[in-house]
């Protein structure tokens, strides 16, 4: 009984298992990291409310794997800017819009009505699920995306 841990078949043995034990704990779970982005879209005005009175974001996959949005209906005051965060979370995707003013004097102008445009990096080819939301919870959508190139989607945000 005591040959067996002085023979060179039980240590290599033993080693073999050491390495698949380090390998299955130290090895990634596969998870691709979560990651944002900040844009600023393309502003286009004029515009008009579509579907109703209802703004709406078309999403549309590229053959690159970039997504394409259209973000229809903003009402957007004077001396005001627009950003987007995107995050990327597994296959989840919010993104977020924000407005935030260059100044505090409006001097009672009225908003313009005007559309978003931006596109998003490359991403893998896969469903994902989509969120649209304005800072501050006002409106918000959701819907589930191919990223095949040529698929849309359009979300009729809600409040």
């Amino acid at each position: 009984m005591s040959d067996i841990f002085t023979s060179v078949e039980f240590y290599i043995t033993a080693f073999a298992v050491a390495i698949a034990v380090v390998a299955f704990f130290g090895s990634d779970s596969g998870t691709p990291q979560a990651a944002s982005d900040i844009c600023s879209p393309s502003v286009i005005t004029p515009s008009a409310i579509p579907n109703g009175g209802q703004p709406t974001v078309a999403v549309h996959a590229n053959n690159d794997g970039s997504i394409a949005v259209l973000r229809r209906g903003l009402a957007l005051p004077p001396r005001h800017t627009v950003y987007v965060k995107i995050d990327f979370v597994r296959d989840n995707i919010t993104i977020t819009e924000r407005v935030t003013t260059s100044s505090t004097d409006n001097n009672g102008s009225t908003a313009t009505w005007c559309d978003l445009q931006f596109t998003t990096r490359p991403r893998p080819r896969r469903k994902y699920h989509v969120r649209y939301e304005c800072a501050g919870g006002t409106l918000w959508g959701t819907t589930h995306f191919a990223n095949y190139g040529g698929y849309r989607s359009v979300i009729t945000l809600k409040s």
